[in-house]
């Protein structure tokens, strides 16, 4: 949904329905105290397979060759739905999962070695604890549901506004690992009514899948002398990403000259990686472009650009690309379109083409960026860093339709 089109917009899209579903809060569910189990003691992790969303922890019984159990999932499925809690007054975006199903009983069997297993089955869920990420809090969360035969459950997220759930379904459909990646959860587990079983450590709720080898010349140059960009890698979608730059706070200010944009500076949390490494991360292939941004507000954004560009040295390391990926984009309004094509600048080289004025001087707060003639930029990310929000294009900003908001965390990304 665009910025403006209302809520019965939104509601045309995602009809809202009442859940039906005959799923408890898992606090009805649990054991009483009275009949509580003593801890297993012969379960030895055996193998961790990974599943097509989910990853699946199975253990072998101690003197009991053969003998197989796995540890409830808690594998979301893409079946979510937006509906409305009338007793609370609010709409919620239903997240349904699986616990335990026959067709891993037998993926996991094929794994092990069907010769090899005399007995595999699920041990039952008791108690779950779901552990959510500073980067989910504009939704609440509630405690997992369970169904009654505990083989499925749902996890609610309740939005504030209509705006902040379709926000969350449109990250579901482009970005579901993105979302994912902020839930973990723990759990305690029961064996056959003889004992209990409890996760030493929290376990992802998707399967967040091994990175992508990087296989590009071009890329292996790039790293080749920057051994700590190597963690600098992040996934987005089952693709890998290199993050080129960050800014979380003012830890290393980015009012930089020349020669520091070229090479490159900042520390772990805040920085830049380099003119010179764009370069060459994006001379010999078509990349992809991803911007990612918090806002003072706690809401996310990210855009995504297609066959992104920076120059050589030459070229002043003008800057292009194909165009806005409006399927993988949740910001509507461009604001690179006045960067694209144009060379950067910063504060001790004015490459603007403006002889008037000087954009990274008069205009960016002494930040570098790709700015154009007396226009400057719809994006300033480089700006001063604020605490807070503001509308000054001075500090780090980037523009919406509604016009220039502070960035409170900021990072872009090229494709490997």
């Amino acid at each position: 949904m665009r910025a403006g089109e209302g809520c019965a917009a939104f509601e045309r899209a995602f009809p809202v329905t009442v859940a039906r579903a005959p799923f408890l809060p898992i606090e009805s569910l649990q054991r009483p105290r009275s009949s509580a189990l003593p801890a297993c003691s012969d379960l030895q992790l055996f193998r961790v397979v990974q599943l097509d969303n989910c990853t699946a922890y199975v253990h072998q019984r101690r003197g009991k060759r053969g003998h197989f159990v796995i540890e409830p999932l808690l594998c979301p499925t893409p079946s979510f739905q937006l509906l409305r809690d009338f007793s609370l007054g609010s709409h919620y975006v239903r997240l349904p999962a699986l616990i335990e199903d026959e067709s891993v009983i037998a993926a996991v069997r094929s794994r092990i070695g069907s010769a090899s297993v005399e007995s595999l089955e699920f041990m039952k869920l008791w108690h779950a604890s779901i552990h959510v990420s500073s980067r989910l809090s504009q939704w609440r969360f509630e405690a997992l549901r369970l169904s009654v035969d505990r083989r499925t459950a749902e996890l609610r997220a309740y939005c504030r506004a209509l705006e902040s759930c379709d926000l969350l379904i449109s990250i579901l459909q482009s970005e579901p690992v993105n979302f994912w990646k902020g839930i973990r959860w723990s759990g305690s587990f029961s064996l056959k009514d003889e004992c209990e079983y409890r996760t030493s450590q929290s376990r992802f709720a998707f399967r967040m899948k091994d990175r992508m080898s990087v296989n590009s010349q071009a890329v292996r140059a790039a790293l080749s002398n920057l051994e700590a960009l190597s963690n600098k890698t992040v996934t987005r979608d089952d693709r890998s990403f290199l993050v080129v730059v960050q800014r979380n706070c003012r830890t290393s200010q980015f009012q930089r000259y020349w020669r520091e944009y070229v090479a490159g500076f900042g520390d772990d949390i805040n920085f830049w990686i380099g003119l010179d490494t764009m370069h060459r991360l994006t001379s010999s292939r078509s990349a992809a472009l991803r911007v990612e941004i918090l806002l003072w507000n706690n809401t996310e954004w990210f855009a995504e650009y297609s066959n992104f560009v920076v120059g050589p040295a030459s070229t002043s390391y003008t800057m292009s690309y194909g165009s806005m990926v409006r399927a993988k984009s949740s910001l509507v309004f461009d604001a690179l379109q006045l960067s694209r094509g144009q060379k950067f600048s910063t504060r001790d080289v004015d490459n603007d083409g403006y002889s008037a004025s000087h954009c990274s001087v008069n205009w960016g707060g002494y930040g570098g960026w790709w700015h154009k003639y007396s226009s400057c930029s719809y994006a300033n990310p480089n700006g001063n860093y604020y605490y807070g929000q503001t509308t000054t294009a001075s500090y780090a900003v980037w523009y919406f339709v509604e016009g220039f908001r502070a960035l409170k965390e900021f990072r872009m990304m090229i494709q490997v």
